[in-house]
């Protein structure tokens, strides 16, 4: 978390990145004990679509930072290894 752009505006459960950024450290293991079941037992929490009344609007991210987080310990974790196996096959 202490990666995180602490000047974007928050996401949709309007928790600031400056919070998360700012106290990384006393977060982390809340953050660990929120996440870390929901990517072992494979449960993500859905986004419902979002129907813009006007086609010109620009595509506004309404992904939470924390599910952001998530996908990176996603990537990270599972991704990584499985793709170093099938780039190293021995």
């Amino acid at each position: 978390m202490s990666h995180l752009n602490k000047n974007k505006a928050p996401s949709p459960d309007t928790l600031s990145n400056w919070v998360l950024k700012e106290y990384a450290e006393v977060l982390a293991h809340a953050v660990h004990y929120i996440l870390d079941p929901r990517i072992k037992s494979e449960n993500y929490p859905k986004m419902k679509q979002v129907i813009y009344p006007k086609r010109e609007l620009r595509p506004i991210s309404l992904t939470s930072t924390l599910a952001k987080i998530s996908e990176d310990f996603v990537i990270f974790d599972y991704m990584k290894s499985a793709l170093e196996s099938l780039a190293n096959p021995n």
